[in-house]
């Protein structure tokens, strides 16, 4: 195993912008070889930037549901109301509704 000196770590810090730890760790696991060193850290990143995209759309479909939640749909005839209830529950009326027939005339036909 070569070592790993501060030269080879400033060639990937250079290349990457990682910390030193980063690449002394990343050299480490190649065995000292600087390409593979960078392979890896490019790999780590990708990575990285797959989870960041799951978190990104879960937390944005958990701000959907908070604001579904907060905003109402009413409905109104002359000044009196008939509907008041949040957007999600009008989209799960909604998407029931949807459904709901066509599943029923399945059921019919068998």
């Amino acid at each position: 195993m070569d070592e790993n000196t501060l030269e080879k770590i400033d060639i990937i810090r250079t290349r990457t912008g990682v910390t030193y730890k980063e690449a002394n760790e990343a050299l480490i696991a190649c065995d000292g070889n600087v390409v593979d060193a960078l392979i890896y850290i490019e790999e780590m990143d990708k990575e990285k930037d797959q989870y960041t995209t799951k978190d990104e759309f879960f937390n944005f479909i958990k701000g959907l549901i908070k604001k579904g939640n907060v905003n109402r749909i009413k409905i109104k005839k002359d000044d009196k109301v008939i509907v008041d209830m949040p957007v999600n529950a009008g989209i799960t009326a909604g998407a029931i509704g949807l459904l709901y027939p066509p599943i029923l005339a399945v059921l019919a036909i068998s």
